[in-house]
């Protein structure tokens, strides 16, 4: 048990420096830091393998969250309030039956209840009936965030961290 906290320790650690590198990569790192960078996000990915699967572009920009947190469709009533599956810097994923077309639209309202909040974003669906797990597949619907603000995404990514440190400490 004390080998399992020192891992989730450890990991959680080089999650929270991975992060400070991620959100400065857009507007450049130097080559020290992009090889550190690399670094970080090879150990995440050995860490968190099933959490990185293979995008239709190839390999996911950040990895993948398990969570549960509730979203509505404001656009899309009829959709209901959903849990999403999962949670990335860059979108979400859906278990729904009956996904719309890829490219639609969808205002997203995000319901974090600690601290109690909503987050509104926009998004697209980016797949559809495509789960992230290779072992099982599950229907549903991919998500990209779409014109993010700055505030926005920072937003998204305190969330993002959040459901991190939730899944590491759960460990």
């Amino acid at each position: 048990m004390q080998r399992d906290s020192r891992v989730a320790k450890d990991s959680l650690a080089t999650f929270r420096e991975y992060m400070r590198y991620e959100r400065r990569r857009a507007s450049g790192l130097s080559p020290k830091d992009l090889e550190r960078w690399q670094f970080l996000r090879k150990r995440l990915d050995d860490t968190f393998g099933a959490f990185n699967s293979q995008g239709c572009g190839g390999q996911r920009a950040t990895p993948r969250i398990p969570t549960a947190l509730l979203v509505r469709f404001e656009n899309f009533g009829e959709m209901g309030s959903v849990l999403m599956s999962n949670l990335s810097r860059g979108g979400i994923f859906v278990p729904i039956a009956h996904p719309p077309p890829i490219g639609t639209e969808l205002k997203l309202r995000i319901q974090v209840a600690s601290p109690h909040r909503e987050i509104v974003l926009m998004g697209e669906v980016a797949s559809r009936h495509i789960s992230p797990g290779v072992e099982t597949q599950r229907q549903g619907m991919g998500i990209r965030f779409k014109s993010l603000s700055d505030q926005d995404q920072a937003l998204v990514d305190e969330l993002y961290e959040e459901q991190m440190e939730r899944h590491l400490e759960s460990d």
